[in-house]
């Protein structure tokens, strides 16, 4: 009997303890239902931050694809920009030459093309075969028709007078030998005419340029200018043809090379266009005291004159359906 108080008080706390649970659960419960914007506030901040970090990589996206499709001229406005607030270092790496061969212009150009012949495939020159007019075109735009437009360059009174014989001489020069390609790639062209079309008109300008050079300077007493034929050819060779076979025979002799210039196809594009910056950034750091001695009116002249004669030329090629022009976006 002395026990059973004992038993009786044992018991009380697990008589108690199920209403106490209850009570606990109910009560939380009721606070659950109480608050129930708190979890809801939760649950939205959580979500509202995921479309924030998804924007962020759209942006980031967007950005890379702009430089990208931009990358020649942000490199060369920052190649202009650098020559013209600092033109020393420019000049320096100009000044490395051999045999008045400047060397680092001449392996910029060599890289240039050597790229072109890692990138181009043996399925473009076929296609060449179905556009022959556009080859013959092409021809005729670069040798005949732009030099033509000398005649009325020199009618311009641009000071110095150097202006417009340095203009007129780019009218009459054939294609220039590293950006005419690359430009092609950048208006995603067909490089394999562009890379014909500068081989074939840099070797026929060597009988050309000289004749029309004359012819036109002649009418418009811009002064008389040399050309070397006999050099033009030694470039010519050593900065298109040979780095364009080699490139050419590693990528068709060798798998690894092919598999590599297709995984890092816009590496290697990127990159030539960079050796191109550089020989703007090594010209303009030569010529950049010159043009700085210039009046404001002057050198305005001539940069609206150069993009008068750009837009000529654009819209000559615009003559032709869009498919053509893409393929000869290098003649402007």
């Amino acid at each position: 009997m002395a026990q059973q108080p004992d038993l009786l008080i044992m018991e009380l706390p697990t008589a108690h303890t199920a209403p106490s649970s209850n009570v606990m659960h109910s009560s939380n419960s009721i606070d659950s239902a109480s608050t129930p914007s708190i979890p809801q506030q939760h649950q939205h901040s959580s979500s509202s931050s995921k479309p924030t970090k998804a924007s962020r990589w759209i942006t980031l996206a967007k950005l890379k694809a702009f430089i990208v499709d931009n990358f020649m001229l942000l490199s060369f406005s920052l190649a202009a920009a650098a020559a013209m607030a600092w033109p020393l270092p420019g000049k320096v790496v100009a000044s490395w030459s051999v045999a008045d061969v400047r060397v680092i212009q001449v392996l910029n150009n060599f890289l240039v093309f050597l790229i072109s012949g890692l990138i181009l495939k043996s399925d473009d020159f076929r296609a060449l075969l179905r556009h022959w007019m556009a080859l013959v075109y092409g021809l005729v735009a670069i040798l005949a028709v732009t030099p033509c437009f000398g005649f009325i360059i020199l009618r311009i009174p641009f000071q110095p007078a150097e202006f417009g014989t340095g203009l007129t001489l780019f009218c009459i020069v054939p294609t220039t030998l590293g950006v005419g390609v690359a430009l092609t790639a950048a208006a995603k062209g067909n490089q394999a005419l562009a890379l014909l079309l500068t081989v074939v008109t840099n070797l026929l300008g060597i009988v050309t340029v000289p004749y029309e050079l004359r012819l036109v300077l002649s009418t418009g007493g811009g002064g008389t200018v040399s050309v070397d034929p006999a050099n033009l050819v030694i470039k010519l060779v050593f900065t298109v043809l040979v780095p364009t076979v080699i490139g050419k025979l590693a990528r068709e002799l060798s798998r690894h090379v092919t598999n590599f210039v297709t995984k890092f196809k816009l590496q290697l594009s990127l990159f030539s266009t960079l050796n191109l910056a550089c020989i703007v950034w090594q010209t303009l750091s030569g010529a950049r005291d010159t043009l700085l001695q210039q009046a404001f009116a002057s050198v305005l002249l001539i940069v609206v004159a150069s993009s008068l004669l750009q837009c000529m030329a654009h819209g000559m090629n615009c003559t032709r359906s869009d498919s053509c022009f893409v393929e000869q976006k290098l003649v402007s």
